[in-house]
């Protein structure tokens, strides 16, 4: 019997394992370890957009690639993403950290540090409403749904328990 009990206290741990799928690289030239979640899928038709998350030692990378074929979705290094927060008047505001370019590319970076940064814990502890990308010739909106919403904090968690693993000391 407690044995049984043990076993169905343990399955919300594998369902989590299984939210936390990440692959860990070395680079060649400076043998610095690290870790990604690869490139995951938010939203569905036009408002679909992917997000890779990735850290190092020294930074957390949030990489996301909205391109639409149709249009030039152009940004530099005067972009910004708003992401407003659901159900509060709660935004977070991050510059482009990324090249210059008009492929939908689009970075923001968070240091990674002991304490982890208060704009980069409410990703992981609050659900998105939206993001906004502010290129050189537009504004993009992306309204995520709630199934989404989950997603993206549950990745956000993970990504940053991992990134402490690989601070030194």
């Amino acid at each position: 019997m407690k044995t049984f009990l043990l076993s169905f206290l343990m399955i919300p741990l594998l369902f989590f394992g299984q939210d936390c799928t990440l692959s860990k690289t070395t680079d060649d030239f400076t043998n610095e370890t690290k870790i990604s979640t690869g490139f995951l899928s938010f939203n569905e038709g036009k408002s679909k957009f992917l997000v890779s998350m990735s850290t190092s030692n020294k930074e957390i990378d949030f990489f996301f690639s909205i391109a639409n074929r149709e249009e030039g979705w152009c940004f530099d290094n005067s972009s910004t993403a708003i992401i407003q927060f659901a159900g509060t008047r709660l935004k977070s505001t991050s510059r482009n950290t990324g090249s210059m370019n008009c492929q939908g590319l689009f970075h923001f970076t968070f240091r990674n540090v002991a304490t982890t940064p208060s704009a980069l814990t409410r990703l992981s502890t609050h659900p998105i409403e939206s993001f906004s990308f502010k290129g050189s010739n537009k504004q993009y909106d992306f309204h995520l749904r709630e199934s989404d919403r989950e997603k993206f904090m549950k990745v956000v968690e993970c990504i940053i328990k991992e990134s402490k693993t690989l601070l030194p000391g």
